[in-house]
């Protein structure tokens, strides 16, 4: 992936940290989501 794919990912994600990060991994990024934590 190139780096502006990249960012905007990271962009969209950004609404939903720390639930949600992008985690470059070589050859490829993946999506990490995490489901949220119940009190």
């Amino acid at each position: 992936m190139n780096h502006a794919m990249i960012s905007g990912i990271a962009d969209a994600l950004r609404p939903y940290h720390p639930h949600a990060r992008l985690e470059p991994r070589p050859p490829h990024c993946c999506v990490v989501l995490a489901a949220a934590r119940r009190s």
